[in-house]
């Protein structure tokens, strides 16, 4: 794992809860520890009508200073543009991305398919969305953030 250079999250259910309105147990340690060997992106399909409302949850938590690139998207084909911008203000290729996601319908299977190194956080509402031959199976899975820090 020491050819990564950058680290994509996912933000909700990767970094934040919005049942609960709260970032998960350890992201903003998680985010901090990353933040000193890795560049940083947070790629995430956002609904138009809660985009605002995400930027003020980073901005309150004093997070957007840890990343080089936010991409808040409302569909999902602009998730698979925002990663490939995400990966072009990393300057690395696809082999030396991170993909951290709960989904792996989404994340997990766009990393696969471009080689990147894929981290499934397996909780919370899509943990029974097991991967299959169509997303691949992820690099690792992880059922808490902070065991990030053992794989980066």
């Amino acid at each position: 794992m020491n050819n990564i250079k950058g680290v994509i999250f996912d933000y909700g259910r990767t970094l934040h809860e919005d049942e609960s309105n709260q970032f998960l147990d350890n992201a903003k340690d998680v985010i901090q520890y990353l933040s000193k060997k890795y560049k940083l992106a947070i790629v995430s399909i956002t609904w138009l009508e809660t985009m605002e409302k995400r930027w003020k949850q980073i901005r309150d938590a004093d997070l957007e200073k840890y990343f080089v690139s936010i991409e808040l998207v409302p569909t999902p084909e602009e998730k698979e543009r925002a990663f490939n911008d995400a990966i072009k203000k990393f300057g690395c290729s696809f082999h030396e991305v991170a993909i951290v996601d709960d989904r792996t319908v989404r994340g997990i299977k766009w990393g696969n398919q471009k080689g990147c190194v894929t981290i499934w956080l397996q909780k919370g509402k899509f943990s029974q969305e097991l991967p299959n031959e169509e997303t691949g199976q992820p690099s690792f899975i992880i059922k808490e953030l902070n065991e990030l820090k053992k794989y980066l």
